[in-house]
Formats: structure tokens, C-alpha cells, sequence
């Protein structure tokens, strides 16, 4: 039996807002 592959990497945070 194979083994499931990976899920996919979660999408990069959006840098933190700078005012």
C-alpha cells in the first residue's frame, strides 16, 4: 500500500500591517 502524499504547504502569512 502506498501512503498518502503530503498535504500542501499552507499559503504564507501576509506580513503584519506597518502605519
Amino acid at each position: 500500500m502506498h501512503e498518502p502524499p503530503p498535504p500542501p504547504p499552507p499559503p504564507p502569512s501576509p506580513p503584519p500591517p506597518t502605519c
